[in-house]
């Protein structure tokens, strides 16, 4: 993901409007994982990848549509197909990817993103949280927070924020699992809602002093 934050962010600092591509749900096997992200621009550049082949194009096609309309889309993909020379991907799993248009005009969802992408610079980790219910969106905006150790937020899920408060004591758990998932919360009026949760996380650095045999043998071990 580390390409794509830093396009995000820019995106906002620029105005423009793009669709981000999620992995939320994944059975069998697939060509990427839960979490897996793409970025769609308006000119139609993709980064990043979410596994290529006919999945990804149709991703492609109906992001077109969510920048059209700026409103999130969830969409099922069965990746069962014929050998050969069919154009379909044959690995036999099911995904499921949500798209999210990025407004320009959300200043706490450009917030949001700049601090994930200092994060991901500087180092930290936190908790992604996203309502992925259509029923929860409110006009085309997707409820979507970010929760640190020490408590900060960016971000809102709305009328769920009290989520966040579950959240709190299972998030050094899910930092160390290091996998997203979906979770499920009682909702007002007993309607539950389902929350797509990924950790953020810094990639380590080492700093390595002095350049005799030793440091020369260590860097590319550590690497």
């Amino acid at each position: 993901m580390e390409k794509i934050y830093p396009v995000i962010v820019d995106c906002f600092d620029k105005n423009r409007f793009s669709v981000l591509a999620t992995i939320i749900k994944q059975e069998g096997s697939t060509p990427r994982g839960m979490g897996t992200k793409c970025l769609i621009l308006e000119d139609g550049r993709i980064i990043g990848t979410i596994g290529g082949g006919q999945l990804e194009a149709k991703v492609i096609a109906e992001s077109a549509k969510v920048l059209a309309d700026q409103s999130p889309v969830r969409l099922d993909f069965n990746l069962e197909g014929a050998p050969g020379n069919s154009p379909d991907m044959i690995c036999g799993g099911e995904v499921e990817v949500f798209l999210e248009p990025l407004h320009p005009e959300n200043i706490q969802l450009r917030d949001l993103f700049k601090r994930i992408l200092e994060i991901e610079r500087r180092g930290g980790s936190g908790i992604l949280a996203t309502v992925i219910d259509p029923e929860c969106w409110s006009f085309s905006r997707v409820p979507k927070a970010f929760l640190e150790p020490d408590g900060q937020v960016k971000g809102t899920l709305s009328e769920n924020n009290e989520f966040l408060e579950q959240l709190r004591p299972k998030l050094d758990q899910i930092l160390r699992q290091r996998q997203p998932s979906v979770l499920t919360a009682p909702g007002r009026e007993g309607n539950p809602f389902h929350v797509f949760v990924e950790p953020v996380l810094s990639e380590p650095k080492l700093y390595v002093f002095g350049g005799g045999h030793v440091s020369l043998a260590l860097v590319p071990l550590a690497a």
